[in-house]
């Protein structure tokens, strides 16, 4: 007997798994949304298992997971019947991996928002770790985001599924940095307002704490005030200071 319960397990296990990569839409088939409950998880798995055989998660990889990402908001987006569609990212160069990192925290941030504003547990936003990032560290980021996106479409019972999108070679850090700003900008529809000096303010008062703790730690004096400016300037010494200030925080 309990050999033929494994065995139907293990074939239940397969079939599931092979349903997971049919290329249809489930929702056409599933009405009661039971296959869906069961198919999205393990497709999120196999995604992630075809990236680890690859040896080693890729940007190409981060810019797939961001695509379904962009999908999640738009259906997000339609629900909540927001229309109004913003700029697009600009195109950015020399990127690397933390750059992406720290947007995908940005993207997250802003998910977070959109939870408070539906009365949800807003999500945690977490710190960049103190190691290299790599974008498998990138990934994983992007799979929160994306998995705090569908906490919020359960809440409001919204049935709708995205198409997984392809992966597709070539992709840098900077492509994927890209990306996720224009996740970025989509989330502002949902969170009610775009980024404004307020924002901006908040996130300086959290620096100039974090920086006060680190000059803490060094015995060194933080000066937050900025020395007075006497007479007109010129570019040339504005970049002077800049410099100064960077060989300082060095």
């Amino acid at each position: 007997m309990n050999v033929r319960t494994n065995q139907a397990a293990i074939l239940c296990c397969l079939g599931l798994f092979g349903a997971s990569s049919l290329p249809f839409d489930s929702s056409v088939y599933d009405r009661g949304g039971i296959l869906s409950a069961v198919i999205q998880p393990l497709r999120m798995l196999q995604s992630e298992a075809v990236a680890q055989e690859t040896s080693e998660i890729t940007p190409s990889h981060v810019y797939q997971a961001t695509s379904d990402l962009i999908s999640e908001i738009e259906i997000m987006r339609d629900a909540m019947g927001v229309t109004v569609y913003p700029v697009e990212a600009e195109a950015a160069e020399d990127r690397a991996p933390i750059h992406v990192y720290a947007k995908s925290l940005e993207v997250l941030e802003k998910i977070s928002a959109a939870q408070r504003r539906l009365g949800m547990a807003p999500a945690r936003i977490a710190q960049i770790p103190v190691k290299k990032i790599v974008a498998k560290d990138v990934f994983r980021s992007v799979q929160n985001c994306i998995a705090e996106v569908r906490r919020m479409k359960t809440q409001l019972v919204i049935e709708d599924e995205i198409r997984p999108a392809p992966l597709e070679g070539g992709k840098t850090p900077s492509l994927v940095y890209e990306h996720l700003g224009d996740a970025s900008f989509l989330l502002d529809g949902l969170v009610g307002h775009p980024t404004d000096p307020n924002d901006v303010h908040t996130h300086m008062v959290y620096l100039h704490d974090e920086m006060e703790l680190v000059a803490a730690k060094l015995k060194v004096a933080l000066e937050l005030e900025p020395p007075p400016v006497n007479g007109r300037k010129r570019m040339k010494e504005v970049a002077q200071q800049v410099l100064r200030a960077t060989f300082k925080v060095i």
